[in-house]
């Protein structure tokens, strides 16, 4: 007995040895495979991360080194932007934003009658038919005023010259417009990743394109006819850079006015797409509110512009009048 009970102890050691001898099946191979491609991961983000602490290592041992290395930078890549966004290219990008602009008006126009039929199909009602011919008729009209009044802001413009005593403010306000809109952006993005609503994505876009028109602008001053005085009083400061914000205002309407009428034309169509499809409206007026928006920009830029430099002004020929005494 005690022989076979040896004996037997050694055989299961035996199976033993060779269980461990024989190569893993293959779900061990796949958890070793995943261990290692795990492992790999952390090592690639351990150099990446690696990397780019030693990045900011260098640029704050540079920026300590030299304290104003970062505004040096920064003014350089102002005078980069001047060179290589004239005027005359932003005036391009504006006329083509209001061919683009009419462009998606008509589009949406005809998208409301489409709108319309859909509508009154899908839905009880023969309303929505007499509903989608209104609203192409009201998109006509903003679409004749907007016509009328793009160019009338630049009129205005070129009548109503200011001063400023530095480039400061408009050197601030297009790096604060551009990393604005930059980050805008970016948290749009982040925004519909999360949310997977991904009409965020257009919100973002637009935004960022009127940030950067803003920033565009301010980076050139002279586009509203605004001059850099060194001798400007503070008085007078104040009033150029009232009059200077306005009339960033009314120079990117073109802008405003192309973006929104094509991403609104976009919407509509998908939006009536919708509507065949059996889903609601909402997407559809949400789309032509903001056609209607932007088509409505050009006069209440216009109107804007007048009322507020009447009152500038007022306030200017105050500051004036003690001087114009004094010359009595």
């Amino acid at each position: 007995m005690p022989d076979d009970a040896s004996s037997g102890f050694e055989g299961e050691a035996r199976g033993q040895r060779d269980a461990a001898a024989q190569p893993p099946d293959g779900s061990e191979r796949g958890s070793a495979g995943r261990a290692e491609a795990v492992k790999n991961a952390a090592v690639r983000t351990g150099r990446v991360i690696a990397a780019v602490a030693r990045f900011i290592a260098r640029v704050a041992a540079a920026l300590w080194a030299n304290s104003r290395a970062g505004i040096e930078r920064l003014e350089r890549i102002l005078a980069w932007a001047r060179r290589v966004f004239p005027p005359e290219t932003f005036k391009a990008v504006s006329d083509g934003c209001v061919r683009y602009g009419h462009a998606g008006l008509v589009t949406g126009e005809i998208l409301c009658l489409l709108f319309g039929l859909v509508a009154a199909i899908r839905m009880p009602g023969w309303v929505y038919l007499l509903q989608g011919v209104g609203l192409a008729g009201l998109l006509l009209v903003l679409q004749f005023i907007a016509d009328r009044f793009l160019h009338a802001g630049e009129s205005l413009i070129k009548a109503s010259p200011s001063r400023i005593g530095s480039a400061a403010f408009p050197d601030c306000l297009c790096l604060l417009a551009e990393v604005s809109g930059i980050l805008f952006l970016i948290g749009s993005l982040a925004q519909a990743g999360r949310t997977g609503q991904w009409s965020l994505i257009w919100a973002g876009i637009g935004i960022w394109a009127l940030c950067d028109a803003v920033a565009y602008v301010a980076l050139n001053p002279a586009m509203t006819n605004t001059a850099i005085d060194a001798g400007v009083r503070a008085g007078e400061e104040a009033i150029g850079i009232m009059s200077f914000l306005v009339k960033i205002l009314v120079t990117i309407v073109p802008v405003a006015f192309g973006a929104g009428a094509v991403i609104g034309a976009v919407g509509l169509l998908f939006g009536t797409l919708a509507v065949a499809g059996g889903g609601a409206p909402a997407g559809a007026y949400a789309s032509l509110r903001l056609i209607a928006f932007c088509a409505s920009l050009p006069l209440a830029g216009y109107l804007l512009f007048a009322f507020y430099h009447l009152a500038l002004d007022l306030m200017r020929a105050v500051l004036t009048l003690p001087e114009r005494n004094a010359k009595d």
